[in-house]
């Protein structure tokens, strides 16, 4: 699970034409993690998207959680266009170990859950944006082994996918623009 550290109290990204604003890495990260404050102006068409989770490596491995694609005590949107706000795909688990001769096989590692679109304690919105929320998908579990052959427990493994994100988190909010919450 990746650790976030409050890095700074304002935040100011001002965004013109085109833009996106991606997490990098397969860590779960988010582009814009921690602030106490922040302010997104400016005009055109933004994506704002977690990173993606890392897959599981090596038999019956879990993926990891997808990030977040905004972490902060305070998100204010003063912009004229549209923005996306997406958060990371949970990783993929990986296959389990096929079974031998009387052995049944393993269970695949689970999905990583997808990242929250966004995740603050207040939302002002300022302008007539149109703005979409949309949590992560979660990762595929990875499938199961092969059951083995033979007498005794031969079941095939199990398998459990990841959760999809949550599309935003706030626990006050002021808008006056048209919000999309996509599920």
């Amino acid at each position: 699970e990746t650790e976030h550290k409050d890095v700074g109290m304002k935040l100011t990204l001002d965004f013109h034409g085109t833009n996106k604003f991606i997490g990098v890495g397969n860590q779960g990260g988010s582009p814009i993690g921690m602030h106490k404050n922040v302010t997104i102006t400016g005009e055109g068409t933004l994506e704002i998207k977690g990173s993606d989770g890392a897959d599981g490596e090596g038999s019956g491995v879990s993926g990891t959680n997808g990030g977040s694609a905004v972490i902060a005590e305070k998100l204010t949107l003063d912009y004229n266009g549209t923005i996306n706000i997406v958060g990371g795909r949970g990783g993929h688990g990986s296959k389990g170990n096929d079974g031998g001769t009387n052995v049944a096989g393993t269970n695949g590692g689970n999905g990583g859950n997808g990242g929250n679109a966004v995740s603050v304690d207040e939302l002002l919105i300022k302008t007539n944006a149109t703005i979409t929320f949309i949590g992560g998908n979660g990762g595929n579990g990875g499938n199961g082994g092969k059951g083995g052959d033979g007498r005794g427990s031969t079941q095939d493994g199990d398998r459990t996918d990841g959760k999809k994100g949550g599309i935003v988190h706030v626990l006050t909010s002021q808008a006056r623009a048209r919000l999309v919450l996509d599920e």
